[in-house]
């Protein structure tokens, strides 16, 4: 391409072909994106403005240099980065970066990904992978077609990579986040305040119990009754519908998105969100409602035997750690009933109803009234796994609509069972969808009309009705007590929608922003430096007060995974000393995020022996329990402790030595 023409077509296809390659998040979320409505023009358009202007920029800055190509590697890597994680937030939320987004954005999460979908996660990490490369060969290429000088390059490199920075979709998605984050937090602040924190949740029962089965379908949300968008999907649950008592308005809530957040929030009436990971502080935290009582604590009571049964194992997310910390006598999951069979998320809906039958009869022979929990799994997005045996809906590759068709039939034959049995009279079923469906095929249709969950109540003491009123998973255990027979049921963010027109959220006129702003740590247990810190090292266990904290993963699934890893780790971090609500690190990784984001605070940690950094160049890889402090950059360390060894702290007195350079 010795000629001007020549150099100026090798430029247009050097400059199509990266655009092209660093457009691939982008158009793969074309889908979601348009869903915006209007505002799709201008950040979609925003955001392929932006690629092309970072292209331009890449071309532009181009040189023979080390310094220069290593510059842009770089930031073609993490431009790269940047689009790929807008990318996963639309095809798995169908909305751009939110807190839900940041809540689930660790180690755990990837391990979890890597355990059930290896495939798509190879195909993105094999995509920044070759970031640098398609960078290179791209900027190699234009040093041979031109020979345009760095003078006249240098201003339009500039230009391009301001123009790159203000179209970024998602630097402004990250923006826009921030800003509504920050408006939202003092009301919060208020509300928590308003609630009476230490103030235990509590109900009386005014007659004698009456037995509650309890039934959450995993995504399956009301849209999926809707005859003119799927017909004839879910016959059997939707006759039963005309027979409940049908709330037909539940609007989920942020903290409330994923099953164990759904859980959380319908029985124990707050969000699940953390600073951190908001399933870690279930796994890393001894009880951390301790300050509050939930559905099954509530039950007991009143003499109820608590039983919950899940085809996931209890140790994902912490769901068994919640359950047994928060009322329930018996919590069963796949690895209790190792003879079940199986997808990859767990047990088939088919198993576990035939268990949960099993269970059911054997209480209603007992004495006391019970409260038998169940959490199907069929229904899990993306794809959906009907069990064997079911009846197709549609074609097998649908296997989503499959799975619900699958589950409406399951349920029901359930349902059935329990309203044909001795104790039908004395029993009410309460049916739920954990959350709104994630992701998978059938979002678009479902996405189509206002999205609701699935709330119904079969109660032969009350005659079939439809509520209304706007409500969210809180106020779901505060109506569900009421039905059976509790009153004065008030919940920190719900109340009993019998006997309230709308939930309590919305009559405190909360909204989602507000709720994004909750921190689950504001009901956490004190945790008094004072007190003096103990570690346990072979169970990795922190002690100070009556709190206890533990290093375990967020997300742990008992799949052949090899990014899983034993916990050798834990720590606490406090913007002071004073602040009795730390932070919860279980990854000796997160360590430099901490200490590279904040300038001050102090941090307990403790060691089995994993190499811990608290910042570049300063690290220990020894048992040890200790106290560093980030604005000093010193560490107060008690080495090689045993078990439950005190280190007394006096914050008056305590002068920490600078922790030299490992």
């Amino acid at each position: 391409m010795g000629n001007p023409l020549g150099r100026f077509f090798g430029i247009v296809i050097l400059l199509t072909g990266l655009f092209a390659y660093l457009a691939v998040p982008a158009a793969l979320s074309i889908l979601p994106v348009s869903r915006l409505g209007g505002m799709f023009y201008f950040f979609g358009l925003s955001w392929a403005g932006s690629i092309f202007f970072f292209a331009v920029f890449t071309l532009a800055a181009a040189g023979a240099g080390p310094v220069r190509r290593t510059v842009l590697v770089l930031a073609g890597t993490a431009f790269a980065l940047l689009n790929v994680a807008l990318a996963i937030s639309f095809l798995t939320q169908g909305v751009p970066f939110n807190t839900a987004f940041f809540t689930h954005l660790d180690l755990s999460t990837l391990r979890i990904a890597w355990a059930t979908d290896a495939t798509r996660l190879s195909a993105v990490v094999l995509y920044v992978l070759l970031a640098p490369a398609v960078v290179l060969v791209c900027t190699q290429g234009l040093s041979r077609s031109t020979a345009v000088g760095w003078r006249i390059r240098a201003p339009v490199a500039g230009l391009a990579v301001l123009l790159a920075l203000l179209t970024s979709y998602p630097l402004q998605s990250i923006v826009l986040h921030h800003m509504r984050t920050k408006q939202s937090s003092e009301r919060m602040l208020a509300e928590i305040r308003s609630m009476g924190i230490g103030k235990l949740q509590s109900a009386e029962l005014r007659d004698v119990g009456r037995n509650i089965v309890l039934i959450y379908l995993e995504g399956l949300e009301q849209n999926f009754f809707d005859e003119t968008l799927f017909p004839d999907l879910m016959p059997h649950l939707g006759t039963l519908r005309e027979e409940a008592l049908w709330f037909q308005n539940m609007h989920q809530f942020p903290g409330a998105t994923w099953t164990i957040g759904g859980i959380v929030a319908s029985q124990c009436g707050v969000p699940l969100l953390s600073e951190g990971h908001g399933n870690r502080i279930l796994a890393a935290v001894d009880n951390p409602f301790r300050q509050i009582s939930c559905l099954a604590e509530i039950v007991k009571t009143g003499g109820y035997k608590t039983v919950f049964l899940g085809g996931a194992s209890l140790d994902f997310a912490g769901k068994g750690q919640f359950l047994r910390d928060n009322g329930y006598d018996l919590a069963l999951g796949i690895d209790e009933l190792p003879k079940a069979s199986r997808h990859k998320w767990g047990m088939f809906d088919s198993d576990l109803y035939s268990h949960a039958t099993e269970l059911f009869d054997g209480l209603v022979e007992g004495e006391s009234p019970f409260l038998l929990t169940l959490l199907t799994l069929d229904t899990h997005h993306p794809e959906g796994t009907p069990s064997p045996g079911c009846p197709l809906y549609g074609t097998p590759a649908q296997t989503m609509l499959n799975a619900v068709h699958c589950a409406d039939m399951l349920a029901a034959g359930f349902i059935e069972h329990v309203r044909t049995s001795p104790a039908a009279r004395d029993t009410l079923i309460a049916v739920m969808s954990d959350h709104l469906l994630i992701d998978g095929a059938p979002k678009q249709v479902l996405s189509s009309k206002d999205r609701r969950l699935t709330f119904m109540i079969l109660d032969p003491d009350h005659a079939p009705d439809r509520y209304a009123g706007a409500a969210t998973h809180f106020d779901i255990a505060p109506t569900v007590l009421d039905a059976a027979g509790f009153s004065g049921a008030e919940f920190s963010f719900g109340h009993s929608l019998l006997a309230n027109e709308e939930g309590r959220a919305f009559q405190r006129a909360l909204s989602d922003s507000d709720f994004e702003s909750f921190r689950i740590e504001a009901l956490a247990v004190e945790s008094d430096l004072r007190e003096g810190v103990a570690f346990f090292p072979e169970e990795s266990r922190l002690e100070i007060g009556d709190a206890r904290y533990y290093a375990r993963d967020a997300i742990n699934v008992h799949y052949d995974n090899p990014l899983g890893r034993s916990s050798e780790f834990v720590a606490l971090y406090f913007e002071s000393p004073a602040d009795h609500y730390p932070l919860i690190l279980s990854d000796p990784d997160e360590m430099a995020h901490v200490i590279g984001e904040r300038d001050s605070g102090v941090v307990v940690t403790a060691s089995n022996g994993g190499r811990v950094c608290f910042h570049e160049g300063t690290c220990v890889s020894e048992r040890f329990l200790g106290i560093y402090d980030i604005a000093n950059e010193s560490l107060l360390k008690s080495g090689s402790p045993k078990d439950g060894e005190i280190l007394m702290l006096e914050w008056d007195e305590i002068r920490l030595e600078r922790i030299p350079h490992l």
